[in-house]
């Protein structure tokens, strides 16, 4: 059985109106680079200080692409991301199957291309139109969270 007692410092620290903020931005700058061709925006989500961006020795990031837009930018903690279609404005939350040894012990949605990514096992998405920040918000923590309970339950083996 596992020490993780589901009270996350990523639930713990990182509101929902720090997420809202933060997300926000981050479909600012995808979109504002799709538009531009250019690279705007940084590693760090805006809204969080390095310091406070930092949960369960993670870190939430944001990567836009190198050196030039990336067609689908992603919002990003250890490995579960975020991603942003920007073509189509659909954004998908899940885990690049090749990064998580456990993802088989985890109930996913099924499988999704996302452009310039492996295959992604998803647990949610939407449009940019329909997003709903506190479901996001909730799914992301509560996915993160599952994440940490199988790490922890394959520390104590």
């Amino acid at each position: 059985m596992s020490n993780f007692n589901n009270t996350s410092e990523l639930r713990s620290n990182l509101t929902p109106e720090m997420f809202q903020r933060a997300f926000s931005a981050f479909l600012i700058h995808a979109k504002e680079n799709a538009e531009t061709k250019a690279f705007k925006g940084g590693a760090t989500p805006d809204g969080l200080d390095s310091k406070s961006r930092a949960f369960d020795g993670h870190t939430l990031t944001t990567h836009y692409g190198r050196g030039r837009a990336s067609r689908a930018p992603y919002f990003n903690w250890w490995v579960l991301s975020i991603y942003y279609v920007v073509e189509t404005g659909k954004i998908v939350m899940g885990i690049e199957k090749h990064r998580f040894p456990h993802l088989h012990e985890m109930k996913y949605e099924g499988l999704k291309e996302i452009p310039g990514k492996d295959e992604v096992a998803w647990f949610y998405q939407t449009i940019e139109e329909r997003l709903d920040y506190a479901e996001l918000y909730e799914k992301f923590v509560s996915v993160a969270e599952e994440i940490m309970r199988l790490s922890a339950d394959e520390m104590q083996a």
